[in-house]
């Protein structure tokens, strides 16, 4: 099995990012970072790892989605993975080893983590949930169209999700002054709760802290999926086999979601849904440069051709 490591990372080098690259390094085979105006800091602590990156400097707020599909499609593809483990550069595993996620492949196709959200001195249970941060590699990328809230992996996951005995801890809300930042964050980007609810966002302000002990919590999803997995069935991407026209559509809500084309009448009925009126936005290519010389993707050393830049730096490595 081959394991591959991916996340978006900003200017993390003074925070949490070392503890990030380190579970990196102990679960991944490869790892490829995506540095979103991030320092020169950000790229000599990822050098001295030996982990890829490159730079992507569109708006975060705005361009989440389009950031983390071209991560997918242009760098974690050409690392040729079986498996993928996905985190933000300030979240760690708990109980998550290589072994066992070589166990948990058997009986999955993409893992539930339960999402620890360390705040204060304690944690803040009614800010922790389920996420998706391992998945198998399927060839499926497609990330849901929406700036944020996105996820990181690919929107198939997240239908089709086993949840597991894995605890994951997210340090990015633990200080009240990283709080304060992302409720300014989400008041610029997302000021009418289009893509969360606003309650969620309430619960930046409102929250408290609770006594946190590591072991005990682990020890809790543990004894919980025991009980309730023996063993967990494995699901299948049948939904993926045939290819389905998507329609974008905008809830009661104002929340935009994609939905299957078969399906787009019976909700219309219902009245739980209404057709988008603006036209769905395309990233426009950028255009080339004038008299700019094309890049040679032909190995010095043998007959093999890469697709990409990135592609040929990765086959390049096989005659070291």
């Amino acid at each position: 099995m081959r394991v591959i490591g991916y996340g978006v990372c900003g200017k993390e080098a003074d925070r949490y990012l070392k503890a990030t690259l380190d579970d990196f390094k102990r679960l991944c085979d490869d790892v490829v970072i995506c540095l979103n105006n991030a320092s020169q800091a950000e790229k000599d602590m990822i050098d001295s790892y030996g982990f890829y990156w490159y730079e992507d400097n569109r708006e975060w707020g705005r361009n989440q989605h389009i950031i983390k599909q071209d991560l997918l499609d242009n760098y974690v593809k050409e690392l040729n993975p079986d498996w993928c483990v996905c985190l933000d550069m300030d979240e760690t595993f708990a109980n998550l080893t290589r072994e066992r996620i070589e166990s948990l492949e058997s009986i999955a196709d993409s893992l539930y983590v339960f999402i620890v959200n360390l705040w204060d001195d304690g944690w803040c249970q009614e800010w922790s949930f389920w996420n998706i941060r391992v998945w198998k590699w399927t060839g499926e990328t497609k990330i849901k169209h929406q700036p944020l809230h996105c996820g990181l992996g690919p929107e198939w996951t997240y239908h089709m999700g086993v949840y597991s005995p894995i605890v994951l801890l997210h340090r990015g809300l633990q200080k009240a002054e990283d709080r304060q930042k992302k409720i300014e964050r989400y008041e610029k980007y997302d000021s009418k709760a289009i893509y969360k609810d606003k309650s969620f966002y309430l619960g930046l302000k409102n929250s408290k802290s609770a006594p946190f002990d590591e072991k005990k919590i682990v020890d809790i999803i543990e004894k919980e999926w025991i009980e309730k997995n023996r063993p967990p069935s494995k699901k299948r991407m049948q939904i993926f086999q045939k290819k389905e026209e998507i329609v974008m559509m905008r809830t009661k809500e104002g929340r935009l979601i994609d939905v299957p084309l078969r399906h787009v009448a019976m909700n219309i009925k219902e009245g739980s849904i209404v057709l988008k009126d603006e036209p769905k936005q395309e990233v426009k290519e950028e255009t080339k440069e004038p008299n700019k010389e094309p890049i040679k993707l032909s190995c010095s050393q043998c007959d093999f051709t890469a697709k990409s830049e990135f592609g040929l730096k990765v086959h390049s490595r096989k005659h070291v």
